[in-house]
């Protein structure tokens, strides 16, 4: 048991070692907050206490129901380019965009009208976050599922990611 014990201390220890020892593999540190709260104050303090990279979205800008905007483009962009100015001079980076998901705004929907809806909506949304430089995008297709519909929502997922 205690040869069990030393094996796993050691596969759990050694990646921290590396990491220690090469700056190049530090994890970086973020959390989630929403773009309407990415202000100079706060992410000059986040980055004070050790945070590095976010995670936000639009979503408060998203009547997801409507598959609609409830801001215009232009106060869309304002915000965005304000939250921009702060990571900048905070140096906090923006790691991830989580993208708009729910049974109303997703990209396996298998009505088509519906579906090109929300592809529109992803679209603009993708060229609002442009912005921000992310990382990676995240996604959240086939959130809720019916019975027996799996196959027909990866056909449809597929048809959105190509653009059909």
């Amino acid at each position: 048991m205690r040869y069990l014990i030393t094996i796993l201390v050691l596969l759990v220890c050694q990646p921290l070692d590396i990491l220690a020892k090469d700056p190049l593999l530090k994890m970086q540190v973020g959390y989630s907050v929403g773009i309407q709260n990415v202000t100079e104050k706060k992410m000059v303090y986040a980055k004070s206490v050790g945070v590095d990279v976010i995670e936000t979205s639009i979503n408060a800008f998203i009547d997801k129901k409507k598959r609609a905007f409830t801001a215009s483009d232009e106060e869309i962009k304002a915000q965005l380019m304000k939250a921009k100015g702060a990571l900048d001079k905070s140096g906090v980076k923006v790691w991830s965009i989580h993208m708009p998901f729910g049974p109303h705004i997703d990209l396996s929907l298998l009505d088509e009208r519906e579906r090109n809806e929300v592809v529109t909506l992803h679209r603009k949304v993708l060229e609002y976050v442009s912005i921000l430089k992310p990382k990676i995008i995240l996604f959240h297709p086939s959130y809720h599922l019916g019975l027996n519909e799996r196959e027909q929502r990866i056909k449809q997922l597929v048809k959105s990611i190509e653009g059909a």
